[in-house]
């Protein structure tokens, strides 16, 4: 036997669907505020002062035409182990320098990790961090000399 449908029926229903409704768009909201501000710039101001001082580093940096080989790898117990090999215009390694890597996970703040790069060998940089999880990061690689920023680098990394 098939039952009546009333007005009682149809509000309930109403009131049901809008109540899954408003309850998911609530998570969703919860969570997009929690995981990530957006805010890629802090202090975007004072840096975009700056701006045309960037401009002529880049500039130089290109001119230098100094390159760089990564390599990554996974250590023994799970670190990750960096490598550097930087080169100048004529494909010759370049000793001397102060390296520094920064990891940055483009979807979570609080988990940068900055670790500097020794020299192993001539030419070659070495340096290494614990505890990076898989996924996708940003990894910039700087090399100064004489308190002097020579070379910067913007990579993107995929650590599975």
């Amino acid at each position: 036997m098939i039952k009546e449908l009333t007005g009682k029926h149809v509000l309930f229903m109403l009131i049901v669907f809008f109540g899954i409704i408003f309850t998911v768009n609530a998570r969703l909201i919860y969570l997009s505020q929690s995981s990530w501000t957006g805010l890629e710039t802090y202090d975007a101001y004072r840096k975009g002062l700056k701006y045309n001082q960037q401009l002529s580093s880049s500039d130089a940096q290109n001119t230098r035409g100094w390159t760089m080989v990564l390599d990554q790898t996974k250590g023994p117990n799970g670190q990750m182990i960096l490598t550097a090999t930087p080169k100048d215009k004529t494909g010759a390694q370049l000793s001397g320098l102060t390296l520094s890597a920064k990891l940055k996970r483009p979807t979570h703040e609080g988990m940068d990790k900055i670790f500097p790069l020794k020299e192993t060998k001539p030419g070659v940089y070495s340096g290494q961090t614990e505890n990076v999880p898989l996924g996708k990061w940003y990894l910039f690689v700087t090399a100064i000399r004489d308190k002097r920023v020579l070379y910067r680098s913007k990579n993107e990394l995929y650590l599975r």
